[in-house]
Order: C-alpha cells, then sequence, then structure tokens
C-alpha cells in the first residue's frame, strides 16, 4: 500500500509540473504572436512610408529608391556613393549633436538636395 501511495504522490507532482510548463509555454506563445502582429505593423509601415517617399520623389532621388544596383552605370554608381556618404556624415552630425546634449535643433534632411548638386555640378 505504501507503494501504491508513494506513486501516486509522484504521479501528481509530475503532472502538475506538466500542467505549469504548458501554461509557461502558452504564454510564450502568446507574447510571440504579440510580437508577430507589432513586426507585421511595422512592415507594413515601413512599405507605406516607401510608397509614399517614391510617389513623392522624382529624379535621381527615386531613382536611389526604387534601383536596381545592376542597371547603373559608373557616373550613377559614384552619383550614389556620393550622396550615401552626405547622408552618412548628417547621421554622424545628429549623433555628436546628440551626444553632447545639444538642446539646437537637428538640420533637416532635404530629399531634393542630392538633385540640386548634381544639376549645379552639371
Amino acid at each position: 500500500m505504501t507503494k501504491r501511495g508513494r506513486r501516486s504522490g509522484v504521479g501528481k507532482v509530475e503532472y502538475e509540473a506538466k500542467k505549469v510548463r504548458i501554461a509557461l509555454l502558452q504564454e510564450e506563445v502568446a507574447r510571440l504572436e504579440r510580437e508577430i502582429v507589432v513586426e507585421k505593423q511595422r512592415a507594413k509601415e515601413t512599405n507605406e512610408r516607401f510608397e509614399k517617399a517614391k510617389e513623392e520623389s522624382s529624379g535621381t532621388v527615386a531613382r536611389y529608391l526604387i534601383m536596381n544596383v545592376e542597371d547603373l552605370n559608373h557616373e550613377e554608381c559614384k552619383e550614389y556613393y556620393q550622396e550615401l556618404m552626405r547622408i552618412n556624415q548628417e547621421i554622424e552630425n545628429r549623433l555628436s549633436l546628440e551626444s553632447m546634449g545639444s538642446s539646437m535643433p537637428t538640420p533637416q534632411l532635404h530629399l531634393s538636395s542630392m538633385e540640386s548638386q548634381t544639376n549645379e555640378e552639371k
């Protein structure tokens, strides 16, 4: 009789442990599903911003947004590289202002700046 009682006690503990584990896994699944919803929303918003920028942009900048690298000639690659360097410099400037705790407003990035720069060079 002692054996039987001990077995049922161990079984009950194992059963409770499994119930706790299942509850934890269900919570994890729910959390992951919420993350998926958030990621899908972010992706949707990103795509909407991209489409809006593509519609609003014209000329060189629009080309950069929707280009295929294989379609660029040497001169376009050079222009693209220069624009990327300009944007990189602007980002570095903004980051250094933030790290210094500056309350100065950050300069606004103008999408048409590359177009005007390209027109000036021609």
